[in-house]
């Protein structure tokens, strides 16, 4: 029962929305170059940033909660 007592920290609860926003990049850079999905070495460039930031996200949560 005690780790149920465990609560979220603000810094989980950003990084959850963090996440998400880099996630809802990765979105609208596919949908701007459907359907054939070719990039631009800058749009390449937000890729691995966003995922570096969900990446980030995730490790934050995860120390946090686990």
């Amino acid at each position: 029962m005690e780790d149920r007592k465990q609560q979220m920290s603000q810094k989980s609860i950003d990084a959850v929305f963090a996440g998400l926003y880099a996630f809802t990049d990765i979105r609208g850079l596919l949908r701007k170059s459907a359907p054939q999905h070719i990039l631009t070495p800058e749009e390449k460039e937000q890729i691995l940033t966003a995922g570096n930031t969900i990446r980030t996200a995730i490790a934050d949560i995860e120390r946090d909660l686990i």
